[in-house]
């Protein structure tokens, strides 16, 4: 027996969708439903006990989770008992575990390490940089379906310039059914590909298929300057390649990295979304605002370079798709992003269904933004002090600035956090439409860091920390364990103005002048240097 035959005999019909790992198939799950998010590989090798009873097989459901071989799915899928299962099988009675106990699991998750993805090889990133080049001259030579299509999810011209979007078109064949384009692996960097087939023969393609579709380039955190090479291609099929099958909407060329796009890398906010469209939609409409993050998958994480740019953040929208498999994602962010809260779209699943039901993206973005950071900001004054209005805030401060809070030992998740943002909403809220801020930040924490060495004191470095102790002590203001904190008995339209002007002076120098700080407790008094 193996696990394709025990589920056609439950009723089941598995497709052969690829012949990878000796065979794969799919089919709706048992547990969770769906049209296909359960593979089955039945020619693998499950554990001992099904290797003793001869029985191959091992599954995995890309929604919920659940995974094992035969034995697995019979005592967690059809909630069979140890003992059923193993009489169901045949297991041979020697060979029965005695069910030795289990160590008990940490009730303390592991520190969350970002993933340094390896990058393709140059013979790689110079090809697809020509594919991906040509593509784009393609797409922008003159009106097509395919500009037509991307404008109505809200990517114009100028945005299929600015990401440097193509068309792949195919190349015909003597069927006349083409659908794509073949190139030789060896000439993109790649060895030949072993695979098996339905029957078990093992077939070595030395060939690498392309299907016809848009060209979504990715060129990493450095941006899409002319001669960037690419580190990424995804292309978006047509709908009438994919409809009626069981393959996917989107393929990545083999050898790309599958690091998250990342967009406005020096931003104080970023939207979380899953596919790079949206997230060039984001940008390209408020990247003035914010940045943009493309994790892929309802699961994807930041890597090395987005976890750096989210730990400089004020906030983070997480608006991965509004869906179930949306929502399983949100936890993570939750639990290890401060500043992250949930911001799904008003309609839709996804920033392109909300742009085509007719919602602008750039307001959505702007009604999750706190305040401060929602208006245009202002450039640093020129004058010895910064331009507060005696109207808005008082002259002198009577109150006592709040004592300072300890900072945890350990290293910190991702983010600052801003004590008066709204909660992140839980998982199953679900609001029908996004609310704005009614609090102001009170404090903007910075992620814990290893010591760093003072910069030079110049002229305009002294220049703006004399305009930063000037505000420190007109507001009561402190800095300590890479917080700020402003008086408690604030109003909301005195922090404003406070923190309006602050932000201005806190230049990367001035960050890294606090970093280095002689005393914990960063005051006007003892902001600028003695010497």
């Amino acid at each position: 027996m193996n696990l394709l035959d025990l589920l056609r005999s439950r009723g089941l019909t598995p497709v052969h969708v690829s012949a990878a790992k000796g065979g794969e198939w799919a089919c709706p799950c048992p547990l969770c439903g769906g049209k296909d998010r359960f593979h089955c590989f039945p020619e693998q090798e499950g554990g001992p006990l099904c290797q003793e009873a001869g029985a191959l097989g091992t599954f995995w459901c890309r929604k919920c989770g659940a995974a094992g071989d035969l034995l697995e799915f019979l005592t967690t899928v059809e909630s069979m008992s140890f003992g059923d299962a193993c009489q169901e099988l045949k297991v041979p009675r020697k060979a029965r575990p005695l069910g030795l106990p289990k160590p008990p699991k940490s009730a303390v998750p592991p520190a969350f390490v970002p993933q340094v993805w390896p990058l393709p090889s140059d013979v790689w990133r110079a090809r697809a940089a020509r594919l991906a080049d040509k593509c784009h001259e393609r797409l922008v030579s003159g009106p097509n379906k395919a500009l037509d299509w991307l404008a109505a999810r809200g990517l114009d011209l100028d945005a299929v310039r600015r990401y440097r979007l193509g068309y792949l078109i195919e190349e015909p064949n003597k069927a006349g059914n083409s659908t794509g384009i073949f190139r030789a692996r060896s000439a993109w960097g790649l060895p030949p590909k072993e695979t098996k087939t339905a029957s078990g023969a093992i077939v070595i393609k030395k060939q690498l298929w392309i299907p016809r579709g848009i060209v979504i380039p990715d060129y990493g955190p450095g941006g899409y300057a002319e001669g960037a090479l690419p580190l990424r291609i995804r292309i978006r099929r047509p709908n009438k390649d994919v409809a009626g099958t069981d393959f996917p909407k989107y393929h990545v060329i083999p050898g790309s990295c599958m690091a998250p796009l990342l967009l406005g890398a020096e931003s104080r906010a970023f939207v979380v979304v899953e596919a790079e469209l949206d997230a060039m939609l984001c940008h390209h409409r408020a990247g003035d605002k914010v940045g943009a993050l493309a994790v892929l998958t309802n699961r994807g994480k930041p890597d090395v370079a987005a976890h750096a740019a989210l730990s400089r953040a004020l906030t983070t929208l997480v608006a991965l798709d509004y869906d179930p498999a949306g929502a399983d994602g949100l936890p993570w962010w939750q639990d290890n992003c401060p500043t992250a809260r949930r911001w799904p779209t008003p309609v839709g699943k996804d920033p392109g269904d909300m742009f085509k039901a007719g919602e602008d993206p750039r307001v959505w973005i702007l009604a999750g933004l706190p305040p401060v950071l929602r208006q245009d900001r202002p450039a640093a004054p020129a004058q010895q002090g910064p331009a507060i209005s005696p109207a808005s805030a008082p002259a002198t401060i009577t109150a006592p600035a709040p004592a300072p809070q300890p900072e945890p030992a350990v290293s910190e998740p991702l983010g600052p956090s801003l004590a008066g943002e709204v909660a992140p909403q839980g998982e199953g809220a679900q609001p029908s439409q996004p609310q704005a801020d009614t609090q102001a930040p009170a404090h903007v924490s910075a992620p814990v860091q290893a010591p760093v060495q003072a910069p030079a004191l110049t002229r305009e470095l002294r220049q703006v920390l004399a305009r930063l102790a000037t505000l420190m002590r007109r507001h009561a203001i402190e800095y300590s364990g890479g917080k700020w904190r402003t008086p408690g008995h604030l109003t909301q339209a005195q922090d404003e103005a406070v923190w309006t002007s602050l932000l201005p002076l806190l230049t990367p120098e001035v960050d890294q002048l606090l970093r280095a700080h002689p005393d914990s407790l960063v005051t006007s008094e003892n902001l600028l240097p003695r010497h």
